[in-house]
């Protein structure tokens, strides 16, 4: 048995979502082979940075991992650091009206191509925070998990404000830390001068709660079919 026919056997949910990547990163070769620009090509590097949560999520879950606490708590930050890297590409729809109308690739191409990327994002982001949550689990009250689960999906949202509006990046915290809280505090601090920012934090969650939940009851409905 091959790789991949294994990688179906064990891990049906792993291969499709590899498949899936494959199949946008290939629309997305096409696309540049047939314009010969680079157009959209950061959508690959924002993927990547979309799957370090679940590498990390995936890391923390493994029962032999053999490091202390604080190398524990010091990856589970840095998943919180990268997490609204994952539901981020679906802001990368903004590029579509600019790049669609000045290409010969059809529209429909464009949002085909747009949507498996945003699609393979937000997955990879809703697989990790489940992740976590089930590491959670092992260590906290229902009630404390759910909190924090709801908190995760709350900052995640106004990361996705951060970056796409603000233009910070993760790495941000480390080569800019000082400007950076500035402009966190002063949305704090002054709310009402920041409505936008709010108003897109608050529909994010929103969005990203329902995406959670969905995914969250249909693994729970799947456990009781099996049971």
């Amino acid at each position: 048995m091959n790789t991949l026919a294994r990688l179906f056997t064990q891990k049906p949910l792993w291969a499709l979502l590899v498949l899936s990547i494959t199949f946008s990163c290939c629309m997305l070769a096409v696309r540049m082979a047939y314009i010969r620009e680079l157009d959209y090509i950061f959508l690959v590097w924002n993927l990547f940075l979309a799957a370090i949560p679940l590498f990390i999520s995936n890391l923390l879950a493994q029962r032999h991992l053999n490091i202390s606490a604080f190398s524990k708590f010091l990856l589970a930050a840095i998943w919180l650091l990268f997490f609204p890297n994952s539901p981020y590409i679906i802001t990368d729809f903004v590029h579509l009206n600019w790049l669609g109308l000045h290409t010969p690739v059809p529209y429909w191409y464009d949002i085909l191509m747009l949507m498996l990327f945003a699609t393979n994002g937000l997955v990879m982001g809703l697989l990790s925070l489940n992740i976590m949550q089930s590491i959670m689990e092992h260590y906290f009250s229902p009630l404390v998990v759910k909190f924090t689960v709801l908190s995760c999906l709350f900052l995640g949202s106004f990361g996705i404000y951060l970056g796409r509006v603000l233009r910070w990046n993760s790495w941000d915290i480390l080569t800019n830390p000082f400007s950076l809280l500035y402009d966190i505090l002063h949305h704090i601090r002054h709310p009402f001068l920041h409505f936008q920012a709010w108003a897109m934090t608050v529909c994010f969650t929103a969005f990203l709660l329902l995406a959670y939940l969905t995914v969250y009851f249909l693994k729970q409905h799947k456990s009781m079919i099996n049971s």
